[in-house]
């Protein structure tokens, strides 16, 4: 439990998940259906609009199921620079968790003066790791994130300078490139060094 004051986002799903299929433990599941389609405007050969969601519970928490798996966590390979741009998969990562800002920008003509000029169009802050001379932009859950943390994003360049945490990341790397050349990685377990 030392772990737990160091945490800084943790993705439930994935933990019991895990937790599940190396454990055995079995949890109790129930499956909710609901249909929002109304009655008059059904056709009986679709099913738009109906989902089902499915609950789990465990008889012990995330961070217990984080404690018991310390272990098999630690067992997955770091993230190597070499073989990075061939990768996909798990991987720890110890590097720097920053907030980034991807800036979309057009060039507008004035109608007056004729003269053309870059404007800014918007603007998307984004968490990313930078590791082994690697840049991870986050794809992350914010619920996941301890308590507070998303704040850091949403105001980066305003009341937040700089974000310049050093992390030790557990990433599952997927096989795709921002259009700016970064890796996209989901975060799964980050600690504060």
């Amino acid at each position: 439990m030392d772990d737990y004051f160091d945490l800084l986002y943790l993705d439930r799903a994935f933990i019991s998940a895990l937790y599940e299929t190396k454990t055995g433990a079995q949890a109790e599941t129930k499956i909710t259906s609901s249909d929002t389609i109304h009655a008059s405007a059904r056709i009986p050969i679709f099913s738009g609009g109906a989902s089902s969601i499915e609950s789990r519970s465990y008889s012990i928490s995330t961070i217990g199921m984080l404690s018991e798996l310390k272990d098999h966590l630690a067992a997955y390979p770091e993230i190597d620079a070499a073989g990075a741009a061939s990768s996909h998969g798990y991987f720890w990562a110890d590097g720097t968790l920053t907030v980034h800002v991807f800036t979309r920008s057009k060039t507008e003509r004035d109608p007056a003066t004729g003269k053309s000029a870059r404007k800014k169009s918007s603007e998307q802050p984004y968490f990313a790791i930078d590791a082994s001379g690697l840049t991870f932009a986050l794809i992350p859950t914010d619920d996941y994130f301890m308590s507070g943390i998303v704040g850091l994003r949403e105001l980066h360049d305003t009341v937040v300078g700089s974000v310049d945490i050093k992390v030790k990341a557990l990433l599952r790397v997927i096989s795709a490139q921002t259009s700016f050349q970064q890796f996209i990685a989901i975060p799964l377990v980050v600690y504060e060094q």
